[in-house]
């Protein structure tokens, strides 16, 4: 089976680490068997342009084609749009020219200019199913012009076959007007990097617990509360340190309510890392935990449970489907003294115990090659 794989978002100069798991579902499709090509247009702002830049690779198990492009100040959105559209359409007829019409075109999101859209229009010249698999928390909001809408509904209804990642964002994409037949497949994760064997823990000497968070630094993800929930439960128990990976615009107004809260020293901003820092953080640390407002599905939940570690985190979409006991705990969103409250259970209760089962659990559900067969029977259906 050959197949073409659209994102709306892939890794790029800027975010090297953006869409991680869009490759990682690349390549367990082809431990498969199947041929994948991947193609990615990236807009760089005009500020940005000398990190523009196009690439062909090959990895031994996919091809990855990226082109950048320059693209203009946010004011005109629906120029951007039509321009994307015509990237990821004219990437698509080199693809064509060089390897001839793939069985299926496999789309990841079709918020704002996504490739779901442009899937839909390829289709209709070419004649190709096409899938549509949906991450975007943007369906949270509906926050469409009325023109993107259409087209968006439009791709929905064209499509072969609508993939969501949670029962969440299903329902989410429900309430956007989505009435047909909607299937969950679970994101994955690569299980050769997130594997604690990896990573022996090097020892911090006392009994310091070290709760660890991952994400952008966004008003979304809920950090100001977690800093909060750090700072009641730093009231208690003074030998614990809260590392946060992840960068963004909230980073010095965060720096400056951890100042505030007087939890400065106890709290790391570590800013971004790579795939393999970040599995080597998780694996340094006794606990994940997030504050996270909304999550489509929440990959950072399953790497810390592929690495052993009780996750604490907010019943924000995605997570519910993901987070029970033995393997973690969810309060409510916005809720810092609950959080704190699980925190300090954590480290009264040495709730530590069950990683075995933790990355067992992780390993049927969510490993690339459970995952890629799911996949790869809704493209057989589609397909024939």
């Amino acid at each position: 089976m050959k197949i073409v794989i659209l994102p709306s978002w892939y890794r790029n100069n800027a975010c090297a680490t953006q869409g991680s798991f869009f490759k990682e579902q690349a390549n367990a499709l082809a431990a498969l068997g199947l041929e994948v090509t991947l193609l990615y247009p990236h807009g760089y702002s005009f500020n940005k342009l000398f990190d523009c830049h196009s690439s062909v690779t090959f990895n031994g198990t996919i091809s990855e084609v990226l082109l950048g492009y320059p693209r203009l100040p946010v004011r005109f959105r629906r120029l951007n749009h039509y321009i994307r559209q015509k990237m990821y359409l004219w990437m698509f007829k080199r693809y064509l020219a060089c390897h001839g019409k793939p069985d299926l075109i496999l789309a990841h999101s079709t918020a704002f200019g996504g490739a779901g859209i442009a899937a839909d229009a390829i289709a209709d010249t070419y004649g190709i199913p096409f899938v549509i698999m949906e991450h975007a928390s943007a369906f949270d909001k509906a926050s469409f012009p009325a023109k993107e809408q259409r087209a968006i509904s439009q791709a929905f209804t064209n499509a072969n076959k609508v993939l969501a990642v949670s029962e969440s964002l299903k329902s989410k994409l429900q309430q956007f007007g989505v009435a047909r037949e909607i299937v969950v497949v679970p994101n994955t994760l690569d299980l050769d990097l997130f594997n604690h064997t990896l990573y022996p823990r090097k020892s911090k000497g006392g009994n310091k617990k070290v709760f660890c968070a991952i994400g952008y630094l966004l008003p979304v993800k809920g950090f100001d509360v977690l800093l909060q929930a750090f700072s009641k439960l730093c009231s208690q128990h003074t030998d614990v340190e809260l590392r946060i990976i992840g960068d963004g615009p909230e980073r010095e107004n965060l720096k400056a309510l951890a100042k505030s809260l007087n939890i400065d020293a106890q709290v790391l901003f570590l800013g971004i890392k790579d795939r393999q820092s970040v599995a080597r953080e998780i694996a340094e640390a006794d606990c994940f935990v997030s504050a996270s407002r909304s999550e489509t599905f929440g990959v950072v939940y399953i790497e810390a449970l592929a690495m052993g570690k009780y996750v604490i985190g907010t019943q924000c979409g995605g997570p519910d489907n993901i987070v029970t006991l033995p393997y973690g705990v969810l309060v409510a969103v916005n809720d810092s003294q609950a959080l704190a409250d699980e925190m300090k259970s954590f480290i009264d209760n040495s709730l530590e115990d069950c990683s075995k089962q933790r990355i067992e659990y992780v390993n049927a559900h969510f490993s690339p090659s459970v995952v890629a067969q799911k996949l790869k029977e809704q493209f057989q259906y589609v397909i024939g």
